[in-house]
């Protein structure tokens, strides 16, 4: 039986406070599965005067694989701690590993299915963008892949879209916050005169340190909350809700892909011509 439409999702200050809470108790964790990327960012950005184009590259590369395995870890955390289960940080890892294909096939899905969107007047691809943002968390949690995830990360938004953009506004203005607050310390410098090299290189490892260590956790753990308040509410879609969905889905990503070949074909005449 479906659960009433009319009741609402729980406040993004509770959720946000709740995963502050899971965050302070997992912390040793998080740090332990962020570390790689920290530190590859760290090299990318604050010491990039000092390496070679090739190692550049190669931070490059690596930064979007570790990237990829260390949200998914995360993701996996996250799931975990909303159970009131331990997860080791390798545990993670592994369970992160065991799902990198399905998750880029989503992620290609849900490139197409956006920019389709976005083609077919604009509106579709905002809606689209933030419907279909609980899709990683439906193939963790459900076991559902491709354009099966997309289409349950659909129904749960469905007819809640402003409800789960506020939250992630909400989220947003604290995330903002955050970040600012690391303006501080080369604020202080700057104002005392003790600006130097030492300033960039504080700023830079405070800033990528408070992304890494704080804010994408915390991301996967407050969307999480959001993702199980959509769950918990919305109940089993019908096979008509379904087939709905499915087809606004299967259209806005043959538009996509259409309009993707289309565009490289044009760059390509443009190239050559």
């Amino acid at each position: 039986m479906n659960s009433p439409r009319g009741e609402k999702l729980v406040s993004a200050t509770e959720l946000i406070r709740e995963s502050l809470s899971m965050l302070y108790v997992a912390r040793w964790k998080i740090i332990t599965i962020s570390a790689p990327l920290f530190l590859l960012s760290l090299a990318s950005t604050v010491f990039d005067r000092d390496i070679t184009e090739l190692a550049r590259e190669i931070i490059s590369y690596g930064i979007l694989i570790v990237g990829i395995i260390t949200q998914l870890s995360l993701v996996s955390l996250a799931i975990a701690y909303h159970r009131g289960e331990e997860e080791l940080p390798m545990e993670s890892f592994f369970r992160a590993m065991g799902l990198v294909s399905s998750y880029l096939a989503i992620f290609v899905l849900l490139f197409f299915s956006t920019f389709g969107g976005y083609i077919a007047f604009i509106l579709p691809g905002i809606y689209l963008s933030l419907a279909l943002a609980f899709a990683v968390y439906v193939l963790f949690e459900e076991g559902k892949h491709g354009y099966n995830a997309l289409t349950r990360s659909l129904f749960l938004v469905n007819g809640r879209w402003l409800e789960v953009f506020l939250q992630v506004v909400a989220f947003g203005i604290f995330s903002s916050f955050v970040s600012l607050s690391t303006l501080l310390l080369p604020l202080f410098f700057i104002i005392f005169g003790l600006e130097s090299s030492l300033t960039f290189y504080l700023f830079g490892v405070l800033t990528i340190g408070v992304s890494s260590f704080f804010l994408q956790p915390l991301s996967a753990f407050y969307l999480y909350g959001v993702y199980r308040e959509l769950v918990k509410l919305s109940g089993e879609a019908s096979d008509i809700e379904i087939i709905s969905l499915e087809k606004r889905l299967k259209l806005l990503i043959y538009i996509g892909v259409l309009a993707s070949i289309s565009a490289v074909v044009a760059m390509l005449i443009g190239k050559f011509s």
